[in-house]
């Protein structure tokens, strides 16, 4: 008999053909003895769980970064110029600083999209919304703006990938 289903089980196959089962038949007893191996679907979920969080890292590392010298760069424009050597006007980095302010924004409520495991379109568009912002940056002649555009479209193209992991 299956332990699993109950089923009776014949010992050629050495699986059970109504659940799936594997068993080994010991050679003196003739009884089976189940194996205790996890599916490739329950590992496969396993993977993907751990990209899933290594993302969510990536996403809000994004969102502090961001905020941090965002707020920086709109409140203290003066100071940055100074202490980062900038050759901006504290115009252009009040611009610069509302983009990645936005960019930080944006990656949150991916982020929250994401933990929540729900809303799959959303989380992916909000990503590539954040990462289009830096372009901003790019425009006013910095190439950062470059770097965390193509980063943000590397987290997207995760969180694209692992559609899986959602309910949604």
């Amino acid at each position: 008999m299956c332990r699993e289903c109950g089923a009776p089980i014949d010992g050629e196959y050495g699986f059970c053909v109504f659940c799936g089962a594997e068993y080994v038949f010991k050679e003196a007893s003739g009884e089976p003895v189940s194996f205790a191996a996890e599916s490739v679907s329950a590992l496969t979920a396993e993977v993907a769980r751990s990209n899933y969080l290594f993302t969510n890292f990536l996403l809000f590392a994004w969102v502090a970064a961001s905020m941090v010298y965002g707020t920086l760069a709109l409140i203290f424009p003066d100071t940055m110029i100074e202490v980062g050597k900038m050759a901006y006007s504290p115009a252009a980095l009040r611009v610069m600083g509302v983009s990645l302010i936005g960019s930080g924004i944006f990656a949150l409520l991916s982020g929250v999209c994401c933990t929540r495991r729900s809303n799959w379109k959303q989380a992916v568009y909000l990503c590539m919304a954040a990462a289009a912002l830096p372009f901003v940056i790019l425009i006013l002649g910095d190439s950062t703006g470059l770097l965390l555009a193509l980063v943000g479209f590397v987290v997207a193209l995760r969180i694209s990938k692992e559609k899986s992991v959602f309910n949604s």
